[in-house]
């Protein structure tokens, strides 16, 4: 990532073999050179000092902001205010979007994560 932000043009030849950390967002992030998602991610090099990217808890907050807004804004759906979902709740969504989860699908994993929860 640092050799393409500085070069546009450079050929980078390391094969992808294995699902790292959100696999598919790695990729978009690579194919669209966007170094502050990359790093989000961790296809940026970081130190020891440095804590890993967290793509998951990074976007956490946003998606409780939106969906609270959804309960504040509408009284039909006033329960929604006080949604607070955590990463775990999240990451499945979060992972399988990128590969074109349908709304449908994100609503069945978040029900199968709240039941284990609820167990």
């Amino acid at each position: 990532m640092q050799k393409l932000d500085k070069d546009p043009n450079t050929i980078i030849s390391t094969p992808i073999f294995l699902d790292a950390t959100c696999s598919g967002i790695q990729h978009l992030a690579g194919l669209l050179l966007d170094l502050e998602l990359g790093s989000n991610v961790n296809l940026v090099e970081y130190t020891d000092k440095e804590k890993p990217g967290d793509i998951y808890e990074k976007i956490v907050d946003p998606i409780n902001k939106a969906i609270n807004k959804i309960g504040l804004d509408n009284i039909n759906y006033a329960n929604l205010a006080k949604i607070k979902l955590t990463r775990k709740i999240l990451k499945q969504s979060i992972m399988t979007k990128v590969y074109n989860v349908t709304t449908v699908g994100i609503a069945e994993q978040l029900r199968t994560q709240l039941k284990e929860l609820k167990s």
